[in-house]
């Protein structure tokens, strides 16, 4: 009963610190939270999509996630900006450095996806890219998940089956104006 109460508390403690991180934290089941950090495409407009099984691939700066969970089925706290957020004035840096979060509504309006390793690189693969909306996501890599909000800018995600070892990214669904396209990359161990 010790043990349950300590994992209780532990999780509610990352849980509540996360509320307060603009962005994505992951929650893992021992309570630890890590924030993802925002990995850009290597450059959105001159792209070179070498092909997985078929279709192009957007390849994703770095070669790997430096955010390793344990858990093969984290929460995720998704924190939104606020108009106090972007009132603060050492908001400004957090403001651009998560500008998804002023354009979301909802965790909704992210996607998880697969992302596949080549030779030194990784990325997504893309089914097209489209005016206004960005690149557009192959359907089948795409994970399914839940979202409950727990206020106006503050969303939790709950994956609905486990993710198998490998790296997982975040994406903002729309396209945001003079903008790189970012993921929140994380891997399962």
């Amino acid at each position: 009963m010790r043990k349950t109460f300590i994992i209780l508390f532990l999780s509610l403690c990352g849980f509540m610190s996360a509320q307060n991180s603009i962005g994505i934290t992951a929650i893992e089941s021992n309570g630890k939270s890590t924030v993802l950090l925002p990995n850009p495409i290597f450059n959105d407009n001159e792209i070179i999509i070498p092909l997985i099984e078929g279709k192009p691939v957007v390849p994703v700066k770095g070669e790997s996630s430096n955010i390793q969970l344990s858990n093969n089925k984290p929460d995720f706290i998704f924190r939104l900006i606020t108009k106090q957020d972007s009132i603060e004035s050492k908001a400004e840096a957090k403001v651009i450095k998560n500008i998804p979060f002023a354009y979301a509504k909802k965790a909704s309006d992210f996607e998880l996806v697969k992302l596949y390793k080549q030779e030194g690189y990784r990325g997504v693969r893309i089914d097209r890219y489209q005016a206004g909306k960005g690149i557009i996501l192959t359907d089948e890599d795409l994970i399914p998940f839940k979202e409950s909000a727990i206020n106006d800018f503050t969303f939790k995600v709950t994956l609905e089956k486990p993710l198998e070892q490998g790296e997982y990214a975040f994406k903002f669904k729309g396209e945001i104006p003079k903008c790189d396209t970012y993921f929140y990359a994380f891997t399962i161990k």
